[in-house]
């Protein structure tokens, strides 16, 4: 079989390749001999990374941790690309596929590791109050949803109990965002402070809050996690005296696993129990607004 003719662009980029970049340091870009066509379509930020390393190479010792999209943004003029998000990298590959939107392609191309890079991941802030730093231990109660946070934190200001569990303070979990936030909690919770740190959880009552709470508990295997039953307890009381009927319609393809469903069950007396599942299966959701700064005022004072 014929080999495929190499076109002069390809032999053009090659001779590119081995006269300005295979004696960069800290780079190995030989794969880049083997598909010039990639080398092309990614030139340009080829060259950046490769100029970056020479510069940095020249002041390692001086060379400082910074954060991904601040060393994206210095390397590339692209605050998104070493994260894989880039947006102007996506508009390009549209008209060639051989274009890369995330740099893991061609760092390996370009025989670039990432710890050369010098840079830490970032995770989002989690917005919590604790509300007394001088207790050993602490439990904090993670609330789902914006307005909920808001209006236990206008109401409480110090360590609240309801029906015999005492949360120390609140957390923000910001919706489907709170598993992946509270992985890295111990970056913004200061438990070094504390010789235990728990958290209570409180959110929608539908197949994706279920989700949500038992994605904490895996994330967190070292943590004790649990919902806060009183205040699941209280939103199904109000959506009882509504009546099921009248409560919003669930999304649609919402589901969780038996497993979940289950392990988030077994919190409940048999008649709760009941009143969840018929919630789930009419395919309506509690949301957790339904419990107010009123209902929040009230456990405050009692």
């Amino acid at each position: 079989m014929r080999k495929k003719q190499m076109s002069e662009e390809d032999k053009a980029a090659i001779v590119e390749i081995r006269k300005n970049l295979m004696t960069v340091k800290d780079a190995e870009p030989s794969k880049l001999l083997e598909n010039p066509a990639f080398y092309r379509a990614n030139k340009e930020y080829i060259l950046r990374l490769m100029n970056w390393l020479r510069d940095s190479n020249n002041s390692i010792e001086k060379l400082s941790y910074v954060s991904i999209n601040e060393r994206s943004f210095e390397i590339f003029h692209d605050e998104k690309f070493l994260e894989g998000h880039s947006v102007q990298r996506e508009q390009e590959r549209k008209l060639n596929p051989l274009v890369v939107k995330s740099a893991q392609p061609l760092l390996d191309k370009c025989g670039v590791s990432k710890e050369r890079l010098m840079y830490y991941e970032t995770t989002e802030p989690i917005a919590h109050l604790i509300f007394d730093y001088k207790l050993r231990r602490q439990k904090l109660l993670i609330i789902e949803n914006e307005d909920t946070y808001y209006s236990m934190a206008r109401c409480f200001n110090s360590p609240f109990t309801i029906e015999g569990e005492t949360y120390t303070g609140i957390a923000y979990g910001r919706g489907n965002g709170v598993a992946g936030s509270f992985k890295n909690y111990k970056k913004w919770i200061p438990t070094e402070k504390f010789e235990n740190v728990e958290f209570g959880y409180f959110g929608d009552l539908d197949y994706e809050g279920i989700k949500i709470y038992e994605s904490i508990k895996n994330n967190l295997s070292d943590t004790k996690v649990e919902i806060c039953v009183s205040l699941y307890q209280m939103m199904i009381y109000k959506a009882c005296e509504i009546g099921i009927k009248n409560l919003p319609n669930t999304k649609e393809n919402q589901f969780c696993s038996d497993v979940y469903l289950n392990d988030f069950l077994d919190n409940f007396n048999e008649a709760t129990k009941n009143n969840v599942n018929q919630v789930l299966e009419s395919r309506k959701y509690i949301p957790q607004e339904s419990v107010t700064y009123v209902d929040f005022r009230n456990i405050r004072d009692s």
